[in-house]
């Protein structure tokens, strides 16, 4: 028996995140579906170690960020499914061009994969 099936369970559950834009009252819950994470980037840094400014047209996409949601899992033919291991909260790294942006109440996110996900950040 493999880990990912050990690990396996029946029903999806659901996590979703809020997501508030400036200036406005309305919220749009988003929850990703199967192995998809929601990511809010983190910003990019403005200088470099030396003190030089990187103007915005220099400037990269993010490469890290927050996590807002996980979806259930991917679902094994079984019917069962296995969860993401990727907990709500976590600092993510990932390709620069991974998944999709989104705009959501003029807050900008990105769905993306687990497999998109290159490390998670843990505290020393």
């Amino acid at each position: 028996m493999t880990t990912a099936m050990a690990t396996a369970t029946k029903a999806a559950p659901r996590n979703g995140a809020a997501i508030v834009g400036k200036g406005t009252r309305r919220t749009v819950e988003l929850a990703p579906c199967e192995d998809r994470l929601l990511v809010e980037p983190l910003a990019a840094e403005t200088e470099t170690a030396g003190g030089i400014v990187i103007p915005d047209t220099a400037k990269e996409k993010p490469r890290r960020g927050k996590v807002l949601a996980v979806g259930p899992g991917t679902r094994l033919e079984t019917g069962l499914y296995v969860p993401v291991a990727i907990p709500v909260g976590a600092v993510v790294w990932f390709d620069q061009f991974a998944g999709g942006e989104l705009t959501v109440n003029d807050a900008a996110v990105r769905l993306i994969r687990e497999a998109d996900v290159w490390a998670v950040e843990r505290s020393a």
